[in-house]
Order: structure tokens, then C-alpha cells, then sequence
């Protein structure tokens, strides 16, 4: 009688197969954490360019109309400056967020016509490639 020999285990081929695609299987993961790495970077510096925006249309919101930092900024039908309240311990006009970069502040406040009770404030942050406006109202008498 002939025994019939049965093989067992896997061919080259199969296993250069086998091989390829777990390859590519691990380089899209790989290509997948990279984009993830980079989504995640630009994610951390416009959260803290709109976390910026926030913080300086707060204080121009909290700032008293008959007596506020700037002299006659709810007067002026329009007026534009740089924000140089970024830093608590000195006036500053850009402030150094780490990780992220520098970041400046802008602000515009442009009475609202034809009664001239509100202002209409726009609140711009730049910093590391990015720009965020931020735009309010504020009552004023």
C-alpha cells in the first residue's frame, strides 16, 4: 500500500503573501499616526489662539464704559489697536504659549450706528499659521 504524504505548513508563496500584506497593513498605521500626530498639533494651536480670543474679548466686555484702559475707545466711531494686556506681570503685545508658539492680539470696536448705544467688537488672535476672530457686542449706555 502507498501512503499518500500530506503537506503540511505554508509555501514561500503564500508566505511572501502573507508577508506583503501584513506590510502594508502596519505602513498604514504607521502613515495613520503621522496624520493623527499632526491633526492633533493643529487642534493644540487653535485651541489656544481661540482660548487667546476668548480671554481678551472678555476683558474688553469687563472694561468699565466711563472709564476704561484706552482713552475714548467708546467714543470713536471705530478704532483698532493692538491688545497689549496678554501678560499679567507686564504690558506685552505677544505672548509665548509652549508647544504652540507666539500669539498676538488685535482688536477692533466700531460703534454701532445711528444711536451709538452698542459697540461692535472684533477680537483677532494670530499666531503659529493661524487666525481666529472673535466678534461680540457690548452695551455702552
Amino acid at each position: 500500500m502507498k501512503q499518500l504524504k500530506t503537506n503540511k505548513g505554508f509555501s514561500l508563496v503564500e508566505l511572501l503573501v502573507a508577508i506583503t500584506l501584513l506590510t502594508v497593513g502596519i505602513l498604514s498605521m504607521v502613515q495613520m499616526q503621522v496624520v493623527a500626530i499632526h491633526s492633533n498639533a493643529h487642534a493644540n494651536r487653535l485651541s489656544v489662539a481661540t482660548g487667546l480670543a476668548q480671554e481678551v474679548m472678555d476683558d474688553i466686555l469687563a472694561w468699565d464704559v466711563n472709564n476704561p484702559p484706552v482713552a475714548d475707545i467708546f467714543t470713536t466711531p471705530t478704532t483698532t489697536a493692538a491688545y497689549d494686556r496678554l501678560s499679567f506681570s507686564t504690558p506685552t503685545k505677544s505672548v509665548s504659549m509652549p508647544g504652540t508658539g507666539i500669539f498676538t492680539a488685535s482688536y477692533t470696536i466700531t460703534l454701532v450706528q445711528p444711536d451709538l448705544t452698542s459697540a461692535f467688537i472684533a477680537v483677532t488672535v494670530t499666531g503659529s499659521g493661524k487666525t481666529v476672530t472673535l466678534t461680540g457686542i457690548k452695551r455702552i449706555s
